[in-house]
């Protein structure tokens, strides 16, 4: 089989992601602080989303993708981006995200959902293990 759809379909995924962690970053910086600004609306709805909705159609277009699997499947991150874009905007996200940039960073460019538990890492007790097993 051939590999070069697999390679471009992750080459654009990573570019997306990591597209996606600057916006956490800049949102974090910005919009946490105060989300109900003039200011931070007019940013998130008026630059940052228009941003990241035509992005995957910019890249495709730089990267010369011509596949139309590459072509519907690669936006899919720049949607859930928009929806936790918007879900940050309206105070929504995920408290735990929003203790420290990094993990705030990560929420925005992890292309699945990101579960937070404040008790992990912890060891499975037996109980946990042979429920497993069965």
């Amino acid at each position: 089989p051939e590999l070069d759809l697999w390679n471009q379909n992750f080459a654009i995924m990573l570019m997306q992601s990591t597209f996606a962690s600057i916006i956490g970053a800049i949102l974090y910086f910005v919009v946490l602080s105060d989300r109900k600004s003039a200011f931070s609306i007019l940013l998130v709805l008026g630059i940052i989303a228009p941003a990241i909705a035509v992005f995957p159609y910019y890249l495709h277009e730089a990267l010369e993708v011509e596949n139309e699997y590459i072509k519907v499947v690669a936006p899919t991150l720049s949607m859930v981006t928009l929806l936790r874009l918007v879900e940050t905007l309206y105070g929504f996200s995920p408290i735990a995200m929003e203790s420290n940039v990094t993990s705030f960073m990560l929420y925005y460019g992890c292309p699945v959902e990101c579960v937070y538990d404040e008790n992990s890492p912890r060891r499975a007790s037996r109980e946990e293990k042979l429920h497993g097993l069965k």
